[in-house]
C-alpha cells in the first residue's frame, strides 16, 4: 500500500514576519506525500504575495483566496472544503512544526487506526512545564492509546493542554462528517469543534514529545480582550456545558460551569481596570442571565461569594479578596515551613544511608585491591603485550599514484609534498607532463633528486585522460590513486585507504573531498596534523554499490580521488574523445562491474578552486562535446533498463544546460549562448525529458525559450525570496 495524502491547512492573514519560517517547516518534513493549502483570508500586507511565490515553486503548495477577511473560522472550512488527502493537519501561519511530526503522526495513525492524533505545545520555543518529562504510558513507541472516555475526560479536566487547540491536530478526513468550525465565533472555535468530534465517541492518540511550536506574540488573536472576543468564547463555553447537561453528565456541567464563572470574574476586573463601560455593561447582562441558570447554585462557595461581591459591590469584593488572599499566604507559609521541615528530615535521613553505603563500598574495594595486588603487573603486562600485537597490523601493499599536469608550476611542488608527507610510504609517483610550456617538469625532475619514489613522463599535449592513460600503462602498485596536480591530500590519507581496502576486501576505498580557495590551500595544508581523528566508515556491499553510488552519493562520481584495485581497473582506460567528465565515465564504468565500497565522509582531499582550472574555462563550455558525459551516462542506464537511474542523469543534464547558459547570458557571450540553445532544443525531443517532472520541463523551457520571463518571474523572485526568509529568520533568532 502506498503513502496516503495528507492536508496540511494554514489560515493566513498579516503574517508576513513568520510565514516563511511556517512554510519552511512543513517543507523540512521527512513525510513529502502532502498537500499544502494556504487559505489567503483578506490580508493586507506582504501574506499573499508571499503565498503565490511559494506556490510557484513547490506543486505541493496550493493557494485559497479570500477577498476579504472572514475570519479563522471561514478559513480553515474552506481549507477544508479543498482539501484531497485522507488525513487533514491543521497549522497557524505564526507557528512551526518538527521535521518528524508528520510523519509520526500518520504512522501511528495507520497502525492504531485512531480518527485523532495530536502532541503537547512548545511555547516560545521553550517546552511546556511537565510536558515531555512526566513518564504517562509503558508504550515503547512513545506514544498513548486513549478511548472516547477516557479522551473525553481528558478534555473536560483540562489536563491535557493538546486537546484544547487545533494546533498540532491531524484528523481522518472521514471522521468529520458535517462538524465544520463555527463562523460566527472568532475565540474558543477550536475548542467547539474539538468538543464536537469528541462528541461523536471518537478515540485519539497522543504523542509523547512537545513538536508543535505554538508562538506568543502581542499580535496573537488570544491576547486580545474585545467584547466580541468575550462574547464568542462565552458562547462557546456555554455550548459545551449545556451538551453535556442534556447528556445528563452533571460532574462535567458543574466543572465547565465553575470554568464560566472564573472567566467572568476575570473579565469583570479586567473591565474595571481598563475602565471600558462596554465591555462592563455586557458583563453586568451575562452575569444577571449566569445567576439564573440551575447550575450556578452548584458551584462552589468560594466563586459564588465572590461573583456576586464582584457585580453587587466591588469595594466589598476587593476587601474580601485581600482577606482571603491573608488567610491564603499565611496558609502557604505554613505549608512551605512544613514540606521545609519535612525535607530536612529526609535529607538527614539520605545522608545517613548514603554515607553508611559508601562505607561499605570502601570496605569491598579494599578487599578486592587486597585480592588482586599480588596480579596486578602480570595484568598490565599481558595487556599490553595485545595492545601492541594489535597495532603491529601494518600493510605493505603498493599504491601507485598517477599526476597528470598540464601548466601547474605553481601547484606541482605543493602537490607532491602533500604525498612526500604520507605516514604510508610505500608508494610510486607517477607525473605525466601532458605538454607543458612552463617549469612544471623542471620542478619534478629537481623533486625526482630528493625522492627516488617520484618517475617523471613527458609526451606531447593529449589532454588529461591520455595522460592518465600513460601513467596506467607503468604502474606496478596493488592500487592506484589518481591526484590532480594542482590538488592536495591529508597525511593520514593513505594510511587509512589501505588499512580499509585491506581489512575489508573493498575494490574501492574513498573519502569526501573539499574544495579550498587557492589563495588558502597553504595555510589549510600546514594546519594539518597526524593526530587528526581517524574517520569512521561504512562499508557498500556489491550487490547495492550501484545504487548506493547514483542516489546517495553521486558526487563520488565527479572525482577519481579514490585508491582502486589495479586489477578491478584491468584493460578499463579514460575515454580521450571526452573534454569533460572523464573521471565521471572511468568512475562510473568501475562500479558497474560490481564492487566493494569503503566510504568515509571525513574530507581528506583538499580541491583547490582557481580560475585556471579546466571545469572554468569558457572556452571548454562552448565545445560541443561539454555534455557528452551526461548523455552517455544517461544512455548507458537506459539501455540497461536502469530507468531510475537514467532519470537522475536527465535531470542532471538539464540542470547543467541551464546553469551554463545562465552563465553565458551574464558574460554576455553570444557564440556560447546560441551553442548551448542550440543543444538545449535538441535535448527537449529526447523520450526521457518528455518523462520529467513538471517543475523542471517549465524551467528548461521556459529558459530556452524566453529568458528575461525566466530570469525577472521565476530565478530571481525565487532567490530573492530565500535572501527575505532568511533575513526574517536571522532577526527573530537575534
Amino acid at each position: 500500500m502506498g503513502e496516503e495524502l495528507i492536508s496540511i491547512i494554514v489560515p493566513v492573514y498579516n503574517a508576513e514576519q513568520y510565514l516563511g519560517d511556517c512554510i519552511k517547516s512543513v517543507l523540512k518534513q521527512t513525510y513529502t506525500h502532502f498537500e499544502l493549502i494556504l487559505v489567503e483570508d483578506g490580508s493586507t500586507d506582504n501574506s499573499r504575495e508571499i503565498c503565490r511565490r511559494v506556490g510557484m515553486d513547490d506543486i505541493r503548495i496550493s493557494l485559497v483566496r479570500q477577498e476579504r477577511n472572514q475570519g479563522v473560522s471561514r478559513a480553515r472550512n474552506a481549507g477544508i472544503e479543498a482539501a484531497k488527502g485522507k488525513y487533514l493537519f491543521f497549522l497557524d501561519s505564526d507557528d512551526t512544526i518538527h521535521p518528524r511530526l508528520i510523519e509520526t503522526l500518520y504512522k501511528i495513525m495507520e497502525k492504531e487506526g485512531a480518527a485523532i492524533a495530536t502532541e503537547f505545545y512548545c511555547y516560545d520555543g521553550e517546552k511546556m512545564e511537565g510536558a515531555p518529562g512526566e513518564k504517562r504510558s509503558e508504550n515503547l513507541d512513545g506514544y498513548l492509546c486513549l478511548d472516547n472516555q477516557t479522551v473525553m475526560e481528558e478534555f473536560m479536566n483540562g489536563t491535557r493542554g493538546g486537546f484544547t487547540g487545533i494546533g498540532g491536530k491531524m484528523l481522518r478526513r472521514d471522521a468529520l462528517d458535517s462538524v465544520r468550525f463555527d463562523e460566527n465565533l472568532i475565540c474558543g472555535e477550536d475548542t467547539k469543534f474539538i468538543y464536537q468530534l469528541l462528541a461523536n465517541g471518537l478515540d485519539a492518540l497522543v504523542l509523547n514529545e512537545d513538536w508543535y511550536y505554538y508562538r506568543r506574540h502581542e499580535a496573537c488573536a488570544s491576547k486580545k480582550n474585545t467584547v466580541r472576543e468575550w462574547k464568542s468564547r462565552y458562547e462557546s463555553l456555554r455550548y459545551i456545558c449545556d451538551q453535556e447537561k442534556e447528556y445528563g453528565r452533571e460532574k462535567n456541567v458543574l466543572r465547565w460551569e465553575n470554568y464560566i464563572i472564573k472567566c467572568m470574574i476575570d473579565w469583570e476586573r479586567e473591565s474595571r481596570q481598563s475602565k471600558d463601560s462596554e465591555k462592563r455593561e455586557y458583563l453586568r447582562d451575562l452575569a444577571h442571565r449566569e445567576t439564573e441558570f440551575p447550575a450556578f447554585s452548584a458551584v462552589s462557595k468560594d466563586y459564588q461569594r465572590s461573583f456576586r461581591l464582584l457585580f453587587t459591590c466591588y469595594p466589598l469584593y476587593v476587601i474580601d479578596r485581600r482577606i482571603t488572599d491573608l488567610f491564603r499566604r499565611k496558609e502557604r507559609i505554613r505549608e512551605e515551613k512544613k514540606q521545609k521541615e519535612q525535607r530536612q528530615r529526609w535529607e538527614r535521613q539520605k545522608m545517613l544511608l548514603e554515607l553508611r553505603r559508601l562505607q561499605q563500598e570502601n570496605e569491598a574495594a579494599d578487599r578486592i585491591r587486597k585480592e588482586r595486588a599480588k596480579n596486578r603487573e602480570k595484568d598490565i603486562e599481558e595487556a599490553t603485550i595485545e595492545e601492541a600485537a594489535e597495532e603491529k597490523k601494518v600493510y605493505h601493499e603498493k599504491i601507485s599514484v598517477i599526476i597528470p599536469m598540464y601548466n601547474t608550476e605553481s601547484y606541482i611542488r605543493q602537490c607532491i609534498r602533500s604525498l612526500r608527507n604520507q605516514t604510508y610510504d610505500n608508494i610510486e609517483i607517477i607525473v605525466v607532463d601532458d605538454g607543458s610550456t612552463d617549469k612544471g617538469a623542471a620542478i619534478c625532475r629537481e623533486l625526482k633528486g630528493y625522492d627516488d619514489r617520484i618517475q617523471l613522463i613527458v609526451q606531447e599535449n593529449k589532454g588529461v585522460s591520455a595522460a592518465r592513460n600513460a601513467g596506467l600503462e607503468i604502474a606496478t602498485g596493488k592500487y592506484v590513486f589518481f591526484l590532480d596536480s594542482d590538488d592536495a591530500i591529508h597525511p593520514l590519507l593513505f594510511e587509512e585507504l589501505i588499512r580499509q581496502a585491506e581489512e575489508f576486501e573493498a575494490d574501492i576505498a574513498l573519502c569526501e573531498y573539499e574544495k579550498q580557495h587557492a589563495i588558502w590551500m597553504e595555510r589549510v595544508l600546514k594546519e594539518l596534523s597526524v593526530k587528526d581523528i581517524r574517520p569512521v566508515w561504512q562499508i557498500v556491499e556489491q550487490e547495492e554499490s550501484e545504487e548506493w553510488i547514483h542516489m546517495k552519493y553521486a558526487s563520488a562520481l565527479m572525482r577519481v580521488g579514490a585508491l582502486v584495485n589495479r586489477e578491478l581497473v584491468g584493460e578499463l582506460r579514460f575515454d580521450e574523445d571526452l573534454i569533460y567528465g572523464e573521471d565521471t565515465l572511468f568512475m562510473y564504468r568501475l562500479v558497474c562491474k560490481g564492487v566493494r565500497i569503503a566510504y568515509s565522509d571525513k574530507a581528506w582531499y583538499y580541491y583547490r578552486m582557481h580560475t585556471e582550472s579546466v571545469t572554468h574555462s569558457m572556452d571548454v563550455m562552448k565545445d560541443k562535446r561539454y555534455f557528452n558525459i551526461y548523455r552517455i551516462l544517461r544512455d548507458g542506464e537506459a539501455e540497461r533498463e536502469h530507468k531510475n537511474f537514467a532519470m537522475t542523469w536527465e535531470r542532471r543534464l538539464v540542470w547543467l544546460m541551464r546553469q551554463k547558459y545562465m552563465l553565458m547570458k551574464q558574460n554576455k557571450d553570444e557564440e556560447g549562448c546560441r551553442l548551448i540553445r542550440g543543444q538545449a532544443l535538441s535535448e527537449k525531443e529526447h523520450p526521457l525529458f518528455q518523462e520529467l517532472t513538471m517543475m523542471p520541463k517549465l524551467l528548461f523551457l521556459c529558459c530556452f525559450s524566453c529568458y528575461p520571463l525566466y530570469y525577472f518571474v521565476l530565478e530571481k523572485p525565487a532567490k530573492d525570496l530565500d535572501k527575505f526568509v532568511w533575513a526574517i529568520k536571522s532577526r527573530h533568532a537575534s
